[in-house]
């Protein structure tokens, strides 16, 4: 009896323990549901449809859906089935609830995309219903957690970093900074520790990878608290993840919002032209904060690629800023005349001041690809040089002609220095382009041409020195002692390849002298006076002309065997020609020929 007893008992804890439930890595879950259906393109449609697929599978499997009774006056009325404690027995109830929450998130993230920029959207107001729902949902699952004994301590983890996360979203889109600041913490500071614990490398990668994601949005909350420098972490974690990552349409927005707040809150003005001028518009307002920043971000990217995104940002902004001063303009003279909608007053000098913006930071990016190119371990193509050096001297060019700029004498001696400077270094490629094409007088006459440049730059530099339009440190004096000295030696290098050419031609079979004038219009040929005086000048050209093989016409170049009479035969054929039967006269098949041969091939013989 005693040994009856033991056994059962042990049955029975074998029993509690296969009930115990495993534990639920509840965020690569997640993460595995979203990358296959839909958020890995952004689709937050397809991912909630899927949730809700989800959600009735698990519930059929469990026999646990929702019933609709019929009573008298409701035929079919619903009743659900809530989640409580007492309800789980496996750890897919659970599922049941992390699904609820995400289904509502995803339909809360697409109602957001939606919604775009307009503040007073009543899907607003349903994304934030959406959001409190996934909220309720995960606050049912942590308090489920929490009191099932059967429940992993890992699993609780989770489940409270997970509600910390939604709870977080759904303050930060209900602008309470403090709260969401608070909950963001909270779930990052559960992760960490996860992923220190987890014995799982890839749980690890998982749990860091969701810390790195809730940081941009811890900076705007601090930022919004009153932490400056957020501002300029946010851009860094921007520059970071490139253009591949989830969070890269999230991240530019809260950039975009961070920088203007700070452009409503503080006052811009401009010096252009001699004049200051305030600026209202608030997307200038933003290029300003973001010119401010460029540099200090500029200096601190090593990478090209990632200092090439950065002026193509800052390019992009700047067609914004214009678009929306023009657009502003028209406006205004829609309203006063109804004329011509261009920029006017200060519009004008704002809107030039934008254009100087935009037309040097293109040049600097130029240059920078020039810089790239040159510093590669392959050799660039002068003729790709040539077209970036060609697209910088225009765009300070057009400087220099813009509205405002001819009033400042400082910014006229920069810009002016620095085509010249350029120009130089155009003039080395266009040399360097004719001497790979083995053109020695061409590329001798541009090296040249090119010292002559290179000294009327460093004058102009000099006199531009103190201008503040001026960067020492791409434009210096030292940069062109070294195009001087790669000029000379390039210079001799061609003068060489010259003579030694001269040489090859004096040794070929024919010599110039020999040569008429049509023959050598590609040389210059002096004649001595001595030539002229006895008249024994080079012939202009060869006459009588050498006479040339022409091809004969196909098919009837026999025409005049029609009209030759061929010897007879007949003594030496005998007796077989009488035996053969005769066709016609022999004379006259004598005299037929090849002509009429081919003319019975091509139009028949005519025998009928």
């Amino acid at each position: 009896m005693t040994k009856l007893q033991s056994k059962m008992t042990q049955d029975a804890e074998m029993k509690e323990e296969a009930v115990a439930f495993s534990t639920l890595s509840l965020l690569q879950l997640i993460k595995e549901s979203q990358q296959q259906h839909g958020l890995r393109h952004g689709d937050y449609q397809r991912y909630r449809a899927y949730c809700a697929r989800k959600i009735r599978r698990i519930r059929k499997s469990l026999h646990w859906t929702h019933a609709h009774k019929s009573v008298p006056k409701h035929p079919a009325k619903f009743s659900a089935k809530k989640l409580t404690a007492d309800v789980v027995t496996e750890i897919r109830f659970l599922q049941v609830a992390v699904f609820d929450a995400e289904r509502c998130w995803s339909y809360a993230m697409q109602l957001k995309q939606e919604m775009g920029e307009d503040a007073a959207s009543r899907k607003k107001f349903h994304m934030l219903s959406k959001l409190r729902k996934a909220v309720k949902h995960v606050t049912d699952l942590d308090s489920i957690a929490r009191h099932c004994e059967k429940v992993d301590p890992p699993t609780k983890l989770e489940v409270q970093a997970y509600s910390a996360w939604i709870n977080g979203c759904l303050h930060f889109e209900l602008k309470q900074w403090i709260k969401a600041m608070e909950f963001f913490r909270a779930a990052k500071t559960i992760y960490e520790k996860l992923a220190d614990a987890v014995p799982n490398p890839q749980l690890s990668d998982l749990y860091r990878a969701r810390c790195r994601e809730m940081q941009p949005q811890l900076r705007y909350c601090e930022f919004n608290i009153g932490d400056e420098t957020a501002i300029t972490e946010l851009m860094d974690m921007r520059l970071k993840i490139g253009d591949d990552g989830l969070m890269v349409g999230d991240l530019d927005k809260l950039i975009a919002e961070t920088r203007a707040k700070t452009s409503q809150s503080d006052k811009a003005d401009i010096v252009w032209g001699g004049q200051k001028l305030p600026i209202e518009q608030p997307k200038v307002k933003q290029l300003m904060e973001s010119l401010r920043l460029f540099d200090q971000q500029l200096a601190q990217t090593n990478s090209h690629d990632d200092k090439t995104a950065l002026y193509e940002k800052l390019l992009i902004e700047c067609r914004d800023a214009i678009q929306a001063v023009r657009d502003e303009a028209k406006t205004d003279v829609t309203k006063a005349r109804g004329e011509d909608d261009s920029p006017q007053g200060p519009n004008l000098l704002i809107h030039s001041y934008l254009n100087y913006v935009r037309l040097s930071r293109t040049a600097e990016r130029y240059l920078l690809m020039i810089e790239q190119s040159r510093a590669e371990d392959k050799k660039a193509k002068a003729q790709d040089l040539i077209r970036l050096y060609d697209t910088v001297i225009q765009n300070f060019t057009e400087i220099v002609a813009l509205p405002g700029a001819t009033n400042d004498s400082a910014l006229q001696t920069a810009f002016n220095a620095k085509i010249a400077y350029y120009r130089a270094f155009r003039c080395f490629f266009v040399a360097e382009a004719y001497a790979n094409l083995k053109k020695w007088n061409e590329a001798a006459s541009l090296y040249d041409r090119t010292l002559e440049n290179s000294t009327a730059a460093a004058q102009q530099l000099k006199k531009a020195k103190a201008s503040p339009y001026l960067d020492l440190e791409s434009v210096s004096l030292s940069k062109l002692s070294e195009l001087d000295q790669s000029v000379n030696a390039a210079k001799y290098t061609a003068h060489a390849n010259r003579l030694f050419a001269t040489d090859d031609d004096a040794q070929n079979g024919q010599t110039s002298s020999d040569l008429t004038v049509l023959e050598s219009l590609d040389e210059y040929r002096k004649v001595p006076s001595s030539a002229v005086a006895s008249g024994n000048l080079p012939a202009l050209l060869r006459f009588p002309p050498p006479l040339q093989p022409m091809p004969c016409k196909p098919l009837f170049f026999d025409l005049a065997l029609n009209h030759i009479q061929m010897p007879s035969l007949e003594d030496k054929i005998g007796d077989a020609s009488k035996s053969a039967p005769s066709a016609g006269a022999p004379g006259q098949q004598g005299n037929a020929g090849l002509g009429s041969m081919v003319k019975g091939w091509f139009w028949g013989s005519g025998n009928k």
